[in-house]
């Protein structure tokens, strides 16, 4: 009996002491005082992050996101009210403080930060990090200085390729300059020059449009005439000069208007500086046409990885801009024609009549003497008698046309047409059919031709 007594008694001493351990081993831990009550530390910039432990959620990588937006967060707080502060002490100049210049809006922008401690429960887990906010602020410095330095440098290998006539490097060194601070508002880096304090945004403006200013368009003809001797067509030729140096390989929008609207190419100088402008009429109207040339900024920027950064930076810029005007001249014509009936004038001029009026709807002019035309154009007609019976007459027109220039005596076009076929009771009424039915074909289907042969646009 005393036996089981015993065993009974090292039992429960046993199971007494299991269960003290498991106690031991899982003992709750308190909330940090971090988690009851944000710090107060004036050295450091803070963040606590918080995430619930929910299935298939990786909770600790949250909550450090979550800590690092909202450090990121007190950051920008931080330092937008020392940018107003730092204001008010230069007098409300409008001058910011590279403070003011950081982009902290998310947990990538921040380095250097560390962690203080981290705490969670059954249902959360916590994290709290630090940023020292003199070495945060050092570090801003640093790579503010580093941008302005890699700007100052490219903008000293723009003014080299400048001086030496290549605007195209140049331009692309300026565009380098502007990226070199593009994480930067334009009014917050500074640099003295010639003893002036600017920015230098606002300075490497004023280089590229000083550059583009000085651009010279050299236009070969004073204007360019488009007339039937070039078929109102031809190349106008202008040089692009920038101090007595041609301008080489420079991409420019040639822009014109045709009856759809504004037409937009992009045509390059060539080794010689040259710009070979295709100037074409469209029509005799209006008389004079513009070609408007703008130098390509977006072809210069091309695919550049910051492209849409600096689209936006130039559209301020006003780019070396040239109008080019050419004056549509009408062509003159000197109209000769003989239209007989059976081997006899007529006495009228139907067809020549057609012939001037649908031309001068065009605009071409009709002159009175033939020295003083561009074209000249002789119409022959003639009918005959094809057939004759006690109830029908039939008689044929047959006609023909001729456009010769009047210098070169070079044929334009020559037409022989017919015969168009008249039928009534006698001769004369035949006679005046034909006339008829080859007055709506000369209108319908002749003028096409001739048209095309004078207005070749």
């Amino acid at each position: 009996m005393k036996k089981n007594i015993l065993g009974l008694l090292g039992v429960i001493l046993l199971f007494s002491c299991k269960t003290k351990e498991v106690v031991q081993t899982t003992p709750e831990t308190p909330k940090p005082y971090w988690v009851e009550s944000r710090p107060i530390n004036n050295l450091d910039y803070i963040g606590i992050g918080v995430a619930e432990k929910l299935p298939g959620i990786n909770f600790i990588e949250a909550a450090k996101s979550n800590a690092l937006s909202d450090l990121a967060s007190e950051i920008k707080v931080n330092l937008e009210s020392n940018t107003v502060y730092y204001q008010v002490e230069r007098g409300g100049v409008v001058n910011e403080d590279f403070r003011s210049t950081i982009k902290t809006s998310a947990a990538a922008d921040i380095e250097g930060y560390e962690m203080v401690g981290s705490w969670q429960d059954t249902d959360e887990y916590w994290v709290y990090y630090k940023l020292s906010k003199a070495d945060y602020l050092k570090r801003v410095e640093d790579k503010r200085l580093n941008a302005k330095n890699a700007s100052l440098e490219h903008l000293n290998s723009a003014k080299e390729s400048q001086g030496k006539g290549d605007l195209k490097l140049a331009i692309q060194h300026y565009f380098d300059a502007f990226s070199a601070i593009q994480a930067y508002p334009p009014s917050s880096i500074e640099i003295v020059e010639n003893g002036t304090l600017t920015f230098l945004d606002s300075y490497i403006y004023a280089n590229i449009q000083q550059l583009f200013s000085a651009v010279e368009f050299v236009e070969a003809k004073e204007l360019v005439r488009l007339n039937f001797e070039n078929r109102f067509a031809m190349h106008a030729l202008i040089t692009l000069n920038y101090k007595s140096q041609v301008i080489k390989e420079m991409p420019f929008v040639q822009q014109y208007f045709n009856q759809y609207g504004p037409v937009n190419q992009t045509i390059f100088s060539n080794e010689n500086g040259i710009l070979d402008v295709f100037v074409k009429a469209e029509s005799l109207q209006p008389k004079r046409i513009k070609y408007n040339l703008s130098l390509d900024l977006d072809k210069l920027i091309g695919n550049r990885e910051d492209a849409a950064f600096l689209k936006q930076k130039v559209s301020k810029l006003i780019p070396p801009r040239y109008t080019l005007e050419a004056e549509v001249i009408a062509p003159k014509l000197y109209v000769l024609n003989n239209e007989l009936s059976f081997g006899q004038s007529t006495g009228k001029d139907a067809l020549k009549s057609i012939v001037v009026s649908e031309l001068a709807k065009d605009g071409i002019l009709i002159v009175d003497q033939k020295q003083k035309a561009d074209l000249f154009l002789e119409l022959r007609s003639d009918t005959k008698l094809q057939s004759k019976d006690d109830n029908f007459t039939a008689v044929g027109l047959s006609y023909s046309l001729i456009i010769t220039e009047n210098k070169s005596k070079k044929t334009v076009l020559s037409m022989d047409e017919g015969p168009v076929k008249g039928v009534s009771l006698d001769e004369y009424r035949a006679a005046e059919k034909a006339y008829e039915k080859t007055e709506s074909q000369l209108k319908r289907i002749g003028m096409v031709k001739i048209k095309s042969a004078i207005l070749d646009f």
